[in-house]
């Protein structure tokens, strides 16, 4: 064979993998990719080196050009996007509502949690930009800097270790960059908002022909979007919130008051007219002010030994929107009392609604309020992170490559926000009238503290000094997380001997690591004494000793039937110090009967073991919904399956005598509360993963490209809460003799909580291996090139994923929650697209290049029937999406050193679909799946790129 053709062949499986990204690279870049010849490189799942097109695997290569292309600051926004990523867990649009990590972006591939996802800068693993897990928070990584990004879906625990489940994700970095570059970039929605800008320099120089020094410096700012500056989520959508800054008042047996909008007291409470916008406060994305640093250096010491570097240091600032808390004081206890209301002694009430408590002998009055005046729930987050790599590296024993490094990364998180003092607002509210007439708080020792009483009536009615007082002078509430990883490695890598049909290849290695993670409330969250859920601080650590084997066997070549035929395995070893030995291995064959078309299968088993938080998780506190308790209508006389159980517990038994049935009241069941728990005893998950596919490169077609695979991902044994219904069942259901009747807490007789003795007051979930994950699929990549004349290129390219199956089963006898075709409802697995696709068409004419992109979504419901949707529901289907891109460049200059860009996403405006308060996967405040579609519509950018 020529080396022409060998060349021609090495650049189409280039492209292949590359499927719809890197068929949009200029056509300079592919041009020069055809005369560099076939390199033997090491491709994410492998540690050996080999040449792309005998991968095993399927790998999905994103080149810094086709990244560039699409216009996006941040590489997470443009790894979303593909066929086989799914809802990302943390994301600018799903985050406005977190107490920490707003607008932190992670990546989910193949919808199996992000958890699952293992992903590495230059083969090597980052710290987790999240406290407690091991979730990469992807604004670490310099767009600009990228030479590309590999994404391989399935297993790879055998080659990296744990969370390489679904898949990795590995970022390339450009460590030969010589002269100077830099990219300014601004862009804006046709709506003239959702402003985003970059600014980033890059410095490179050779030293001599022994080593390379560059450095990267990275500015952007994303403004973020308000939800009033879209018409979808403008209002709350179906209705306003009944929970006002005016208030409004309950006379027991009587009306409801509340004030107009002149702040008129008046009788009657009418939602849409009185009701609160509370999407007026509301982000649709989180703003995200991101500053990234990143250095890399290496030098040859001897012709044999390389020394190399990378540094890596990056601010970011977020922050959430949200509207004040609303609250009453139904549940408040203050002294051993549980207060009903607002007495009738309060010097604030108006008369008229006084004289209604006392025509209807109340002595208490209900109320709502939202704190206006006192505090929101907005909160700005401080990101830091900072990573660096030293080691050696080179050749020994006429070709065997080897490395060793340390490798040494940290995470900050700093949260702060405003917030009220439980205790304090409840004696500002319990008010009585002092000398004079005067309001004052009723608490003798609260009034020596300080104690401002405080006045829900009406709008603007807390007084400066209540507010400072139930704030304690404004204190912030705060959260501190810090995560650090260290790693040391050693690999090697080299050719065993030689057999007939080429030499038997290994890479071995040994690596310790090091993970630990600390997370801090400030003492009043510790104690539930904020206006939020108490939640307790989480400290964790644990070590792993690994080792590896990987070796490629080739078994025949250029034989009758058989051009090429070989055998891989890989098998790895963990020691942790929490869950003791940890095994992972895969095992598979790649044939190629004829040149023009590969088979291949790998078959692995990938573990992941458990993340500080599912060890260590301290008590967080939660207010569970849809809880249903077995003792509920129990009699006297009733034959139920737990009756029995139920009529033995004193405090329900009582209930019965007196009222003849056991029933819960609407504050018993909103008041149910439980805790969410670590568990020291959880084990390992193990995924049994399949690959099967075939690689199409005829050699009639030359420009042609294709390659389908069939993927299966089977998790038993995943680590998951104990779901909470569960609990209470396997608790009743067994006469109280469940282990799980220690997470179930009931009302004692006597407690001064204001609940019916006898119901479910706690119910806490802990960590355990029970559930059941499931997928699968066929990938589809193919794309085609054609030249005209000497300077045009037009090329096409689509990457495609059929969904079979995803699924999720909580525990054995749950309900197995279908994922195909379900937008996200209740569900955990995120969107599970039946049909997902990226097509892209590339023309290219001498120094101008044109892009256009479409990324297909197919249909789906709210919520499948199966799960819980309403049949009848017309509003439950969401129809198929097509989203457009363009971008336009030309480039300039003797060297062609000056490039101009500009590009449209979502072309034609496409807006998200309807999903509002009453839909399973809505998220607050968008009114939409913001995380599945675009809620920002078009998008305009334009762009300078420059080198020298």
């Amino acid at each position: 064979m020529s080396e022409y053709i060998l060349l021609r062949r090495a650049v189409r499986t280039a492209l292949l993998f590359g499927a719809a990204a890197t068929m949009a690279a200029p056509i300079s870049t592919a041009l020069a990719a055809e005369e560099e010849g076939i390199q033997e490189v090491v491709v994410t799942g492998s540690r050996i080196s080999r040449p792309e097109v005998e991968a095993s695997t399927p790998v999905q290569v994103l080149s810094s050009d086709a990244i560039l292309q699409q216009g996006s600051p941040n590489i997470a926004d443009i790894i979303n996007e593909l066929p086989s990523v799914g809802t990302p867990g943390l994301s600018r649009t799903n985050s406005n509502f977190l107490t920490s990590g707003n607008g932190v972006s992670t990546i989910n591939l193949r919808n199996m949690d992000d958890k699952r996802t293992l992903v590495l800068v230059n083969g090597r693993r980052v710290v987790s930009g999240v406290g407690g897990t091991s979730t990469v928070d992807i604004n670490n990584i310099p767009t600009d800097l990228l030479e590309s990004t590999q994404i391989l879906t399935g297993g790879a625990s055998a080659v990296y270790g744990s969370e390489a489940v679904a898949g990795v994700v590995n970022f390339v970095l450009k460590n030969d960059f010589e002269g100077v570059g830099l990219r300014a970039q601004t862009g804006t929605s046709s709506e003239s908002d959702r402003g985003t800008d970059l600014v980033s320099l890059t410095l490179g120089k050779n030293i001599g022909d022994r080593g390379n020094v560059t450095f990267n410096v990275q500015y952007d700012k994303d403004d973020g979007l308000r939800s009033r500056e879209r018409a979808i989520s403008a209002n709350d959508n179906p209705a306003r919130s009944s929970l006002t800054p005016q208030g409004s008042f309950i006379v027991p047996r009587g009306a409801t008051w509340t004030y107009n909008p002149d702040n008129q007291l008046q009788r009657g409470f009418n939602t849409p007219v009185n009701g609160f916008n509370r999407n007026a406060e509301r982000y649709i994305a989180v703003p995200l002010e991101r500053t990234l640093y990143t250095a890399l250096a290496h030098y040859d010491i001897t012709d044999s030994t390389q020394v190399f570097f990378e540094g890596s240091y990056s601010e970011m600032e977020s922050n959430s929107s949200l509207e004040p808390l609303a609250t009453d004081n139904s549940d408040a206890v203050l002294n051993g009392v549980p207060l009903q209301g607002l007495s009738l002694d309060n010097p604030f009430i108006p008369d008229p609604i006084r004289q209604e408590m006392i025509a209807n002998g109340a002595t208490t009055l209900g109320f709502r309020k939202r704190m206006n005046g006192v505090f929101d729930r907005s909160n700005v987050n401080d990101r830091d992170f900072h990573r660096f790599v030293v080691g050696f590296k080179g050749e020994i024993f006429d070709g065997w490559d080897w490395d060793v490094y340390y490798n040494q990364s940290r995470t900050k998180e700093y949260t702060a926000s405003e917030t009220a003092l439980r205790d304090r607002y409840y004696y500002a509210l319990d008010v009585i009238s002092g000398p004079g007439g005067t309001p004052i708080c009723r608490n003798d020792a609260a009034r020596a503290a300080g104690c401002a009483p405080f006045n829900p009536f009406g709008f603007n009615s807390v007084s400066p000094e209540a507010a400072d007082y139930i704030t304690n002078g404004g204190q912030l509430d705060w959260y501190r997380a810090e995560v650090e990883q260290k790693v040391v490695a050693a690999n090697i890598s080299g050719s065993l001997f030689a057999l007939p049909a080429g030499d038997l290849q290994i890479a071995a290695g040994l690596e310790r690591r090091w993970e630990d993670s600390s997370e801090r409330f400030s003492e009043d969250t510790q104690a539930g004494n904020t206006m939020g859920n108490a939640l307790t601080n989480t400290d964790g650590d644990y070590t792993v000793n690994e080792a590896y084997v990987e070796a490629l066997v080739p078994l025949l070549k250029d034989a009758p039937g058989a051009h090429a035929l070989d055998f891989e395995a890989a098998f790895r070893v963990g020691d942790y110090s929490t869950v003791d030995e940890v095994f992972s291995w895969k095992t598979g064959l790649t044939y190629a009967p004829i040149e023009d078309v590969r088979f291949r299968a790998v078959y692995s088993v990938a573990t992941r073991a458990p993340n500080i938080g599912e060890l260590y998780q301290g008590a967080n506190q939660t207010f569970p919904t849809g809880l249903v308790d077995p003792c509920e209508g129990v009699t006297a006389t009733s034959t139920g399956a737990a009756d029995a159980y139920c009529r033995s517990i004193p405090a329900i038994a009582e209930q019965i005598a007196a009222n003849g049935v056991f029933e819960y009241t609407q504050s018993d069941i909103q008041s149910i509360e439980g805790r969410e728990l670590g568990n020291p005893d959880v084990e390992e998950e193990e995924a049994k993963t399949w690959t099967v596919g075939v690689v199409l490169t005829p050699a009639f077609l030359p420009s042609f490209t294709a390659s389908i695979d069939w993927f299966q991902i089977e998790i038993d044994d995943a680590i998951t809460l104990i779901p909470r219904q569960t609990a209470i069942d396997e608790c009743a259901f067994s006469g109280g003799t469940s282990e799980r009747c220690a997470l179930v807490t009931r009302e004692d007789i006597g407690t001064p909580r204001p609940r019916t003795p006898g119901t479910l007051f706690n119910i806490d979930s802990n960590y355990i291996n029970a559930a059941s994950i499931k997928t699968s699929g066929v990938d589809v990549a193919s794309s085609y090139t054609f030249d005209f004349a000497s300077n045009q290129r037009l090329r096409f390219a689509v990457n495609y994923t059929y969904l079979d199956k995803l699924t999720l089963q909580s525990g054995a006898g749950e309900p197995v929650e279908n994922n195909v075709g379900q937008l996200s409802g209740d569900g955990r697995l995120g969107a599970g697209f039946e049909h997902r696709a990226v097509g892209t068409i590339n023309y290219g004419i001498g120094d101008f290049t044109a892009t256009w992109r479409m990324n297909y979504l197919s249909k789906m419901k709210d919520t499948l029937i199966e799960n819980g949707g309403d049949p009848d529901d017309e509003g439950n289907t969401v129809g198929s999406y097509v989203y457009h891109d363009v971008n336009l460049r030309y480039q300039f200059g003797a060297e062609q050193q000056y490039s101009v860009y500009l590009g449209v996403d979502n072309v034609f405006d496409k807006l998200p679909p309807v999903l509002n308060q009453l839909r399973a996967s809505h998220i607050t405040g968008t009114e939409t799946a913001a995380d599945t579609y675009d809620p920002i519509g078009r998008y305009g950018y334009a762009g300078l790129q420059v080198k020298f």
